[in-house]
């Protein structure tokens, strides 16, 4: 009788320990900082933000945080000058050496609007991308062509460094 109810207890024990580990690694959530422009006033400010990750689904940390950034920030101090109207075709990630780069295909509407981004935008979201991933290059299309608009120091028509 003792030799039973020992095997049942190491029975649950592994069922509860199994259980754990399926769940924890189907949807894991992380914490990560997101970087947009002052609403108030020039600079940048931060906010911490949780993603999940599922396992199952094969999405790349880089194109998760990327989407994750364009929803705009949660906070009221933040603002996100991205054209409401722009909507992201396809998202790529090219591994050309030890470093990743991302190009970002938006549709028709993101040449049409693109004056209207700030050079605060673009920082803010380099500075997201160099935080929280290996971004080390970023291209934005629009309708798979590049865009020649300069805003600031950032020429888009360019692959834009994240990090040097």
């Amino acid at each position: 009788m003792k030799k039973f109810i020992v095997i049942f207890i190491i029975f649950i024990i592994a069922v509860i320990t199994l259980y754990l580990i399926y769940t924890l690694n189907i949807k894991k959530e992380r914490s990560f900082t997101f970087y947009y422009p002052k609403a108030a006033k020039l600079g940048i400010g931060s906010e911490e933000r949780k993603v999940y990750l599922s396992k199952g689904r094969g999405e790349k940390l880089e194109k998760l945080i990327f989407m994750e950034y364009m929803l705009g920030p949660l906070s009221p101090e933040l603002r996100f000058d991205f054209p409401v109207e722009v909507k992201i075709k396809n998202l790529y990630l090219v591994y050309p050496r030890k470093y990743i780069d991302l190009i970002v295909n938006f549709d028709e509407e993101f040449a049409k609007n693109v004056s209207n981004i700030d050079e605060w935008t673009i920082k803010a979201m380099l500075q997201t991308l160099k935080a929280n991933t290996k971004i080390k290059r970023v291209l934005f299309l629009s309708d798979g062509k590049r865009v020649r608009k300069k805003i600031g120091v950032y020429n888009l028509g360019e692959f834009i460094e994240v990090r040097k």
